[in-house]
């Protein structure tokens, strides 16, 4: 139909040419939708292995189909569904429907892996220091020490002087989503013993002796 009509109830006024060279007129009336689907999520992102809730609007569908993009089967046919666990980032798209009429609308959700290493792994003689660090993409830090579970610091880089060889636990949390992962470090010092001198503790003068070390 020329030209496109908007949304709503219109008349429509057909003339029909007869083979006998007569005219039929007739009116129909017809409605014409606007779907108008929009697809949203209760957050933009979510931690590896949470979900969230997805909603779908439309002015006037009476039927919804949810799917995940790259997969044929579909999820649901309500207009508001749960996703369940993401492992990985994620696009739904969301098919909304009106007798012929069909719209679509696609939303992505962000999966957040709190998964991480962090450095600081060494061997270090007695009296050295090494700084233990965590991935920047991480906001906030708190280092542990194992077995006991003692805290001992907090940052994303914390610096320590063990006396002995200690393993350290790190729990990382993102900003938003607040997502935690933790990872253990272990530095390891050496042992080291001091020389024993044996030997003549007192010589005459001119004389010689030996000495000797373990």
């Amino acid at each position: 139909i020329t030209p496109v009509l908007a949304a709503g109830t219109h008349s429509i006024e057909i003339k029909a040419s007869l083979a006998n060279g007569c005219m039929s007129l007739f009116t129909k009336s017809i409605i014409f939708y606007t779907l108008n689907i929009s697809a949203t999520s209760s957050v933009p992102a979510v931690c590896q292995g949470s979900s969230t809730t997805l909603t779908a609007t439309s002015t006037n569908a009476t039927g919804y189909t949810w799917y995940k993009v790259g997969t044929a089967s579909s999820l649901s046919t309500v207009p508001t569904i749960n996703t369940g666990p993401l492992m990985d980032s994620t696009t739904f798209k969301v098919v909304a429907t009106n007798g012929s009429c069909i719209d679509s609308s696609f939303l992505g959700i962000d999966v957040v892996k709190a998964n991480f290493k962090a450095s600081g792994d060494t061997t270090l003689c007695p009296g050295q220091s090494v700084n233990m660090t965590v991935p920047s993409t991480f906001n906030t830090a708190n280092w542990f020490i194992l077995p006991a579970n003692t805290a001992v610091g907090s940052g994303l880089s914390y610096t320590v002087t063990p006396s002995t060889t200690t393993s350290y636990r790190v729990v990382a949390t993102t900003a938003s989503p607040a997502c935690s992962g933790s990872d253990t470090v272990i530095v390891t010092v050496r042992s080291v013993s001091l020389p024993v001198v044996s030997g003549p503790r007192g010589v005459c003068a001119g004389s010689t002796t030996s000495t000797y070390t373990s």
